[in-house]
């Protein structure tokens, strides 16, 4: 059996991550009028990414996220005018319970509620949170002790887990 040689990693310098950060500052900033109350699609077709409703995928609160790190990291208000923006959106979502049938609650509404409110004090963003908090519960069967992944909860034929 060969034995593989570990190639050392560069060191990662100040320098190296400001860099980083500068440009995927870069990219937000040529997004944010794009996508201010939509969202970019799951994928990109042919490098570009559609807008999106904020209705039935489980990766909107990226996006958002990406925004409310911005404004944390630099405290522009550029950031938090448009992550806000989006806060309507999730609680129209949770409150509608338009596609929140997993256990995605988290992607959804950490980096997006959590975080308005955190850095914010945010109140609607809090009960938002809340309430994708108590959906997600509603997934829990004590039988088993687990939370039900996808699927009508309780269905005899639908108890798949992570």
């Amino acid at each position: 059996m060969e034995e593989k040689i570990m190639q050392p990693v560069p060191a990662l310098t100040d320098e190296k991550i400001a860099y980083a950060l500068s440009e995927a500052l870069k990219k937000i900033d040529a997004n944010l009028d794009v996508f201010d109350t939509v969202f970019p699609s799951h994928a990109s077709v042919n490098n570009v990414y559609t807008k999106d409703e904020n209705v039935n995928g489980w990766n909107e609160g990226f996006w958002t996220g990406m925004l409310w790190l911005a404004y944390d990291l630099t405290g522009d208000e550029k950031y938090r005018r448009v992550a806000e923006m989006q806060i309507p959106t999730y609680t129209k979502r949770i409150k509608e319970h338009l596609g929140v049938d997993h256990h995605d609650m988290g992607f959804l509404y950490t980096p997006s509620c959590v975080a308005a409110y955190k850095l914010t004090g945010n109140e609607e963003a809090k009960e938002t949170a809340l309430l994708a908090a108590d959906n997600l519960m509603r997934r829990y069967h004590e039988k088993g002790e687990f939370i039900q992944a996808w699927g009508e909860i309780g269905a005899p034929d639908n108890y798949r887990l992570i």
